[in-house]
């Protein structure tokens, strides 16, 4: 992760992209990659942004307020509002 933050700072964002898919393949239960490519993804204008995010809240539901308070994310009210929508009824249906 360190060097895909790296060669992000560096502007270098296909390598950038490609040092976090390597750690998004080396541990699949880590959230952070997902969070990481989401964030690129809406920061580049790229794709699946909300699937990416989406995956790190499967992963660790801490990244859902994560990405409700970050700079970029906000950026994107639909999104926040999609995740926020789908990851609070999920928890309201395992509660009741």
């Amino acid at each position: 992760m360190e060097f895909s933050k790296w060669s992000h700072l560096n502007n270098d964002t296909d390598t950038a992209v490609k040092y976090v898919k390597k750690a998004l393949k080396a541990d699949k239960t880590w959230g952070e990659p997902d969070f990481i490519l989401g964030w690129y993804a809406l920061l580049f204008d790229m794709d699946n942004a909300e699937v990416y995010l989406s995956q790190a809240i499967e992963k660790d539901k801490g990244y859902l307020l994560h990405i409700i308070n970050n700079d970029i994310c906000q950026q994107h009210p639909n999104i926040i509002n999609n995740l926020t929508f789908k990851y609070s009824n999920k928890n309201r249906n395992l509660s009741g």
